[in-house]
C-alpha cells in the first residue's frame, strides 16, 4: 500500500496467507497484491478494499465477503 491508502478490511489481514506493507516513502493511495511467485496479481491507483478483498476471495487467500 502507498502512504496514503486506507488499511484493507480486517478480515482480509488476519488471515495466514495474506500479509500488508505500507510504503511510507511513497505518496498516493494505490496498493498492490504480489503473489507468491513474485507476479502482480490485483493492482489498483486508489483505494479498492472491495476489489482487493474479492480478488483474494477468487484465489482463496481470504474469505468471501457478504454484501447486503
Amino acid at each position: 500500500m502507498q502512504r496514503d491508502a486506507a488499511p484493507p478490511p480486517p478480515q482480509v489481514v488476519t488471515g495466514a496467507q495474506v500479509s500488508g506493507l505500507r510504503l511510507a516513502n511513497s505518496p498516493g493511495r494505490g496498493l498492490v497484491a504480489v503473489r507468491p511467485d513474485g507476479h502482480v496479481g490485483f493492482q489498483r491507483g486508489a483505494d479498492d478494499p472491495a476489489g482487493l478483498t474479492d480478488w483474494l476471495a477468487l484465489i482463496g487467500a481470504a474469505p468471501h465477503p457478504v454484501r447486503v
